[in-house]
């Protein structure tokens, strides 16, 4: 049976030290349902270790309760003077509702015994240390919070925050200028222009490079040793506000993490200690597949442009240098490296299969090896994460319908009838799985005389709003009639017949490009993603990989971690 890890991150204001947290957190719903999915299953509590900041957050609400601060109510309620009981109020009604929501939503996970690590306890070293922390040579003290063990049968690691990237060097400096003209990029292949070149010239997405980018997940406490490492060095290196309480004299410093962090190109964000970067990630997976590289591990990245965190693996040199392809490691990432993820997105649609898989009973533990396995015991790893990507991707074909409608110009006896049954007819014969069928759409486009919209000439960006009188003969934006110096009005290139369908066309695919959609990595060699997920995750003994052992390492006296 598995050894699950959830994450709950979150991402506060840590440079002005404003932990506001009390109106909205990202994570904590989508953590709770996720815990109650495990445990519907059959996975054991103690098999569930739980990095949240579920009490911490409880504790905040409890005292905005209290106070009735800070105001949530509106900007002019935040401008009322202090003594404002209504505003007070209407306040702490927010926080009250926001309190019950979170008690709801984990329940759960409070019933059982809350978060193995609450608080400043949330950050990128425990992470790091719950999932590797038993790989060391001595043995680790029991009294501690629990972490996985050595020799389990298999490791799911589920993170689910905000993400982002960030660039590895000064954007207005020389070396990243350079960086930018001569790296291609892995999304269209080629090296970008300055930045300060003309907006005609600039491609539509971000650089994307591990060159220029470093990705990585928020969490909202600070790496203690990191921290405390870069405040020894220079002071000024960390804000005082993000150094906070956990950079204490009881730190234990741990020099790998101190490392890491050291090799990463940090310097163009505010506060890196509080970020779980794809560097601290693939120590994890080498530090675990060196230890037990038999034990296989599965991982979901639900966060905005989580399929950079895996970018690492795709290098030809990583994989001759470590043998990635080998690692029994398949990673499923909310979206694509350049793209923000959908709330909820993968991690929902994930979830909800799982619900379908049947309990672990005692049979699952005496059942005889030759018996045939049942539908939802054969589903594979890789087949669950398709069904869940087609899942997302129906339940979210809103998205690409209307970036596929916005380079449209509709006919007026199309824009005089029901819209909503031309948007019903276009997802039916177009959109099949929430993607497109470009065969399809060439019949409906020429079926319904769709023409592509009239956006200006110039810049092709903004729809036109010059006069037909003007310099620009009607046919610029307003800001490029502005600039129009010359005395001849710009010329339209006209599309008719199968040019304008191809035209169209070609906006679809950059259209359904800029769709997030959930991918998934796993290793060439290896064929952990053709096993069974139910085995995988309930320990079916024809169906799981690796020796584990029954006794979760570290659930002391403390059971929590703060």
């Amino acid at each position: 049976m598995a050894h699950c890890v959830l994450v709950a991150g979150e991402h506060w204001k840590v440079t002005t030290g404003e932990h506001n947290m009390g109106t909205n957190h990202c994570s904590m719903e989508h953590v709770g349902t996720a815990f109650d999915s495990l445990r519907a299953v059959g996975i054991p509590r103690d098999r569930i270790i739980v990095i949240a900041q579920i009490e911490e957050r409880r504790e905040w609400l409890r005292r905005a309760i209290a106070s009735g601060k800070p105001r949530c109510t509106s900007a002019a309620a935040d401008d009322q003077e202090a003594d404002d009981e209504a505003t007070a109020e209407a306040s702490r009604k927010i926080y009250r509702r926001k309190l019950a929501a979170l008690e709801q939503f984990c329940g759960g996970i409070i019933r059982e015994g809350g978060a193995d690590y609450d608080a400043e306890a949330v950050n990128p070293e425990t992470v790091f240390n719950v999932l590797t922390g038993a790989l060391n040579n001595e043995p680790y003290p029991e009294s501690t919070a629990p972490i996985v063990p050595r020799d389990c049968q298999g490791i799911a690691l589920m993170i689910y925050s905000h993400g982002c990237s960030h660039e590895t060097a000064p954007l207005d400096g020389e070396y990243y200028r350079h960086l930018l003209t001569t790296i291609p990029c892995d999304a269209c292949g080629k090296p970008h222009p300055p930045v300060e070149a003309s907006a005609a010239t600039q491609p539509d997405h971000e650089h994307v490079s591990l060159r220029t980018n470093e990705w990585y997940v928020h969490l909202p406490h600070n790496a203690p040793s990191a921290a405390q490492a870069a405040a020894a060095v220079n002071e000024s290196t960390v804000p005082e506000a993000e150094v906070g309480a956990e950079v204490g004299a009881s730190v234990a410093a741990q020099p790998e993490i101190v490392t890491a962090y050291e090799g990463i190109a940090h310097s163009e964000h505010p506060h890196p200690y509080s970020l779980l970067y794809w560097q601290i990630l693939f120590r994890i997976y080498h530090r675990r597949f060196s230890a037990a590289p038999s034990v296989p591990m599965l991982v979901l990245l639900n966060s905005c442009r989580s399929g950079g965190l895996t970018k690492f693996l795709e290098q030809e040199v990583v994989d001759r240098t470590y043998g990635v392809h080998n690692w029994p490691l398949y990673v499923m990432s909310s979206s694509q490296a350049e793209r923000d993820a959908v709330v909820g997105g993968l991690w929902t649609s994930w979830f909800k299969r799982i619900a379908t898989l049947q309990p672990a009973t005692n049979a699952d533990v005496v059942a005889d090896a030759d018996v045939p396995p049942t539908l939802e015991t054969a589903t594979t790893v890789s087949e669950n994460f398709a069904q869940a990507a087609v899942e997302y991707n129906n339940s979210h074909a809103y998205d690409l319908t209307n970036r596929l409608m916005a380079s449209w110009q509709v006919p007026t006896t199309q824009a005089l009838a029901d819209s909503g049954e031309f948007v019903k007819a276009l997802r039916g014969e177009c959109l099949s799985e929430g993607c497109v069928d470009y065969t399809a759409l060439r019949r409906f486009l020429q079926k319904h005389d769709i023409l592509p919209r009239l956006h200006c000439v110039q810049c092709k960006l903004f729809c036109r709003g010059g006069p037909r009188d003007g310099p620009g003969g009607g046919l610029l934006c307003s800001s490029c009639e502005r600039n129009w110096v010359r005395t001849d009005p710009p010329v339209e290139a006209t599309h008719e017949g199968e040019a304008t369908v191809d035209q169209l066309l070609s906006a679809a695919k950059q259209a359904e490009q800029a769709v997030a959609r959930p991918w998934a990595w796993t290793g060439a060699r290896s064929d952990f993603g053709t096993s069974s997920l139910r085995g995988f995750l309930l320990g079916h003994p024809r169906y799981s990989q690796g020796q584990g052992q029954d006794k979760r390492l570290g659930r002391g006296k403390r059971g929590r971690v703060k």
